[in-house]
C-alpha cells in the first residue's frame, strides 16, 4: 500500500484527515526521534474465567477467527484474530473485583471498534440480550454515537462510528527527523489474508464449461 504524506499548512500545523485517509498516511516522519521502531499493534491479552465462554462471545457477537497457539504455552488459552489485532485469551481462576464492574461507565478501560451501521449493531446487541449502554457526543457539529457493554468477565466493549470524527496529528510535539517507514497493516494480518484468500480459492469449485453443460 502507497503512503501519502501529510498535508502540512504554512504554519507547520498538519491538516485534519479522517481515520481512513489516517490509515493511508506515512505517519513515521511525526514520530519523536526516541521512539521505538514499532509497526502496529500485535494483540491484546485478556483474562478469562471461563475459556470456552468467552470465546463464543468473542467469535460469536464480536467476528473473530480462532487461529493457532503455540503448543509450548503453558496455560491454557485461545488465540483469535480479526479486524487486523489478536485477541489472546488466557484461561484464570475467578477475576477479583469483577463483580464490582457490573455498572456500564464509558470511562473504563475498554477496547474499541469501528463500525459501519451503529444502529444495526444496537439491534442485534439486543437480539442476543446484552445489555448495553448508548451514548452520543457532540464535536464541532460532528455526532458521534458509542455502544458500550461487557464481555463475560465485564471487561468493556465499545463499538462506534468514531472515524467521522477527523484525526489532527499535533506535529509540534513530534520530530520530523525520523524517516522509519511503517505499514498500515503487520506482515502477519497480510499472511492470514492471502491464506484465507488461497484457501478460498482453493476449495470454490471452477465454473461448468460448455462441454460439461454438453456432458450432463
Amino acid at each position: 500500500m502507497e503512503l501519502v504524506e501529510p498535508t502540512v499548512d504554512g504554519g507547520g500545523n498538519i491538516q485534519p484527515v479522517s481515520m481512513n485517509q489516517m490509515a493511508h498516511t506515512n505517519l513515521s516522519r511525526l514520530r519523536k526521534a526516541s521512539a521505538l521502531p514499532l509497526s502496529c499493534i500485535n494483540h491484546i491479552s485478556r483474562k478469562c474465567s471461563n475459556l470456552p465462554e468467552s470465546q463464543r462471545f468473542y467469535e460469536d457477537l464480536l467476528g473473530f477467527v480462532q487461529v493457532k497457539r503455540p503448543g509450548s504455552l503453558a496455560v491454557s488459552g485461545v488465540w483469535l484474530f480479526n479486524y487486523g489485532i489478536g485477541i489472546h485469551l488466557l484461561q484464570s481462576m475467578a477475576l477479583p473485583g469483577s463483580a464490582q464492574r457490573k455498572e456500564l461507565n464509558p470511562n473504563d478501560d475498554h477496547l474499541s471498534f469501528q463500525c459501519e451501521d451503529i444502529d444495526r449493531v444496537e439491534r442485534m446487541l439486543r437480539a442476543n440480550g446484552v445489555q448495553f449502554l448508548r451514548r452520543e457526543i457532540e464535536e464541532d457539529g460532528i455526532m458521534i454515537d458509542q455502544l458500550f457493554f461487557h464481555d463475560p468477565d465485564c471487561f468493556m466493549i465499545e463499538v462506534c462510528n468514531c472515524d467521522q470524527l477527523p484525526l489532527v496529528p499535533l506535529a509540534r510535539s513530534a520530530s520530523l527527523k525520523n524517516q522509519h517507514h511503517f505499514f498500515s497493516a503487520c506482515k502477519r494480518t497480510m499472511g492470514l489474508i492471502n491464506a484465507a484468500s488461497t484457501f478460498t480459492a482453493a476449495h470454490t469449485p471452477s465454473p461448468p464449461t460448455d462441454q460439461t453443460l454438453n456432458q450432463t
